[in-house]
């Protein structure tokens, strides 16, 4: 025992390193795990963050595929080392055969059904942090006979606890995202455009004060009284709050082209702790541009000048957007040919041949090219 012992106070400094590896964006939290499993032969490592009512998310490192299914789906409520460990009065790591004995386990679906087929038997855990009903736990889970191991690993847990929790700590206070946070000021600085970052609450994560907005970008973003962010745009905000869902086949990456700007969302992949304990967060790329807000004047105007119908000017508002005519024509709930037949008329009361023409004659540029009229 005294040989365990002393390699895990070895371990622990690697340990402790690895930990402010990863809040500096330098490692992972799977590698955290990894250095775990290399000191306990068949064992499986694992970060949780679970509720005492359901739903749970988890960190591994090689756990089969099926098994992190069956655990998310059923077993996870059904695990009677999670129930005492989240109801103990102390959140000291211990051995699993502290908080529900051996012979116990053994009579459980838990064991039966998940523990066995993948040739566990016995665990340690340290309960992180608990907020209201959930907990954030590390585990060891080990296979039968490696009960003087998950001692020391318990000993070990309670050693690096300090570290863990400011860590968590951390996480839930900070964006997670390390250096990222700065890419807004950066192009802020160096582009005319807007970006900023917003997290799962909406809520735009602290940057440096170079990334400030200008006027033209906050016609396209709104803030409210109590600091939430959105898009004027109602379709642009509904996928904003889309991809700051937790669903994980949330879209990734979109564009959309309106009244105030060109807006591009790009989903930011974090540590899977951040991601677990903040939420997804979305990074916004404003840019007033040719699409900016003053298009609608742009439209106005010229829809005066040559005496257009509200459907022509519908249609130059839509081209002046960079949508095509299908998109133009579903949106209205209109035909394709409907929609083509009333940009002809536009393009002869304009007197221009195609929507390049159309759109440069908006934006105060008299015709030049000879492209063929839209499709």
């Amino acid at each position: 025992m005294s040989g365990i012992r002393a390699i895990h106070e070895r371990h622990e400094e690697r340990l402790i390193d690895l930990i402010y590896a990863i809040l500096l964006g330098e490692r992972s939290w799977q590698d955290f795990l990894a250095e775990i499993e290399r000191e306990t032969p068949g064992g499986i490592a694992g970060l949780f963050h679970q509720g005492m009512e359901g739903g749970c998310a988890f960190i591994h490192n090689h756990m089969p595929e099926r098994a992190i299914a069956d655990y998310g789906d059923y077993y996870a409520l059904r695990n009677p080392w999670m129930e005492r460990a989240m109801r103990a009065p102390t959140r000291q790591s211990m051995p699993a055969h502290h908080l529900v004995p051996h012979e116990e386990l053994l009579r459980t679906e838990f064991h039966d059904g998940f523990l066995r087929p993948l040739r566990l038997d016995t665990a340690a855990g340290l309960l992180i942090d608990m907020r209201g009903s959930c907990a954030t736990t590390l585990t060891i889970m080990a296979p039968l006979g490696q009960s003087a191991l998950i001692e020391a690993w318990s000993q070990s847990f309670n050693r690096i606890s300090g570290h863990l929790q400011r860590a968590v700590a951390w996480c839930r206070r900070g964006s997670g995202l390390g250096a990222l946070a700065e890419l807004p000021a950066a192009l802020s600085r160096s582009l005319d455009l807007g970006v900023l970052i917003v997290d799962a609450n909406r809520r735009m994560l602290p940057v440096s004060p170079a990334a400030q907005l200008s006027d033209r970008i906050w016609r396209a973003v709104r803030q409210s009284p109590f600091g939430t962010v959105g898009l004027v745009d109602q379709t642009a905000d509904d996928c904003l709050g889309e991809m700051l869902s937790r669903n994980s086949a949330a879209r990734k990456r979109a564009e959309f082209r309106t009244a105030q700007a060109t807006i591009t969302m790009v989903r930011i992949n974090r540590d899977e702790l951040s991601e677990l304990l903040l939420g997804p967060c979305v990074m916004l790329v404003v840019d007033p541009g040719l699409h900016g807000f003053d298009l609608e004047q742009k439209r106005d105007r010229l829809r005066l000048a040559h005496d257009l119908t509200a459907a022509e000017g519908r249609v130059l508002g839509g081209l002046l957007r960079g949508f095509n005519l299908r998109q133009i024509a579903a949106a209205a709930g209109l035909s394709h040919e409907t929609v083509r037949t009333q940009q002809k008329a536009l393009f002869v009361k304009t007197g221009v041949n195609s929507q390049t023409q159309l759109v440069n004659l908006a934006h105060g540029h008299p015709p030049q090219d000879r492209d063929e009229p839209g499709r």
